[in-house]
């Protein structure tokens, strides 16, 4: 088995190849209506499902403007994120991420889709397992990694947890559960890890 390019290639492959936020909302809206993103029926389901949470946060989302002001980039840096549409996780993410770069002097935001760059994925697995999203701060010209986030914030992760440890939960019960919390949440949390992880990266 041939050895997987070193990491700055494949982020610089990533960098080039990577959609804006925009261009990620298109493509997901488009295999709705139009050629579906994914074979599995479940998986476009649920693509349907984080289109409209996408939509509802892309209007609701409030950005803590005070602490995203505190992050200060001197040099262009890379908000790299590998999900995929049927990911829930990355839907109440991605809107929080788009706010970011937006507000964030030399933040630049691209996304990927997971199933498109495996060895990339590989790179930044969580505990051995390809968990999205997955997102990657790097210095956009020397490519050096300066943080990574994900799948999800610490008081979700301890739902996905609990889900994993009692085989009397079932999956659907899970996402429930989860929804309920991330709604109930209100972005808080994202918000709150994500600009830590950026505080540390630009310092």
């Amino acid at each position: 088995m041939p050895l997987a390019p070193p990491v700055a290639a494949l982020l610089e492959e990533g960098r080039d190849r990577a959609l804006s936020y925009a261009a990620y909302r298109r493509l997901v809206a488009e295999s709705i209506d139009g050629a579906p993103l994914y074979e599995k029926e479940s998986q476009q389901h649920f693509t349907r499902l984080n289109h409209q949470r996408m939509s509802r946060l892309d209007k609701t989302a409030k950005l803590d403007e005070a602490a995203a002001a505190a992050v200060v980039y001197s040099r262009p840096t890379l908000l790299l994120v590998l999900t995929e549409g049927w990911c829930g996780d990355a839907a109440h993410a991605l809107p929080v991420l788009n706010l970011l770069a937006e507000r964030i002097d030399n933040l630049e935001l691209g996304i990927l889709l997971r199933d498109e760059h495996p060895e990339l994925m590989d790179a930044f697995l969580t505990g051995g397992s390809r968990s999205i999203p997955k997102v990657i701060v790097a210095d956009a010209e020397s490519l050096q990694v300066r943080g990574t986030w994900g799948p999800r914030p610490v008081p979700a992760q301890a739902i996905f947890a609990a889900y994993r440890a009692d085989p009397d939960i079932d999956y659907d019960t899970y996402q429930l559960e989860l929804q309920k919390w991330y709604n109930r949440d209100r972005s808080v949390h994202i918000q709150r890890e994500l600009l830590e992880v950026l505080r540390r990266s630009a310092g």
